[in-house]
């Protein structure tokens, strides 16, 4: 058994949880864990390596929300090839982010996570704009 506890009070970390294809080539799927209660409850994502994981290392990337009170990690997914780089992406719920006048619109992140998860770019889709594309069979 594999035990990762958070060490941020309050961070509501394991709040949602799901898995994603090896995009790392290491052998085994990512983990990605959401902690919307981080820092002010503007939220965190992360995702741990699999096969750092499966040596009982964590090694991981961690996206933080950019707003107080978004909680952004609410909600995660595998959303599948969505740029079309042959990698299965993150989708990343924050329901009570705030876009100009309106409280609580909520958005979307995809984070493109390329090759070692040592980086990632956003596209940022606001006010609950469904995903055009999603494959499935990829995650």
């Amino acid at each position: 058994n594999i035990s990762i506890v958070s060490s941020v009070s309050s961070s509501l970390f394991g709040f949602s949880v799901a898995i994603m294809p090896d995009i790392d080539a290491g052998g085994n799927g990512e983990l990605i864990v959401g902690a919307p209660g981080n820092n002010s409850n503007a939220g965190a994502v992360y995702i741990f390596r699999g096969e750092a994981l499966a040596l009982g290392n964590l090694d991981y990337v961690v996206f933080d929300g950019g707003q107080a009170g978004m909680m952004l990690g609410f909600s995660v997914a595998c959303v599948g090839d969505v740029n079309g780089d042959g990698n299965a992406e993150v989708g990343m719920g924050a329901p009570y982010y705030d876009v100009g006048a309106f409280t609580d619109a909520g958005m979307i992140e995809i984070a493109y996570v390329p090759e070692g998860l040592t980086a990632a770019v956003f596209l940022v889709i606001i006010a609950g704009i469904a995903l055009l594309r999603r494959r499935e069979e990829e995650c």
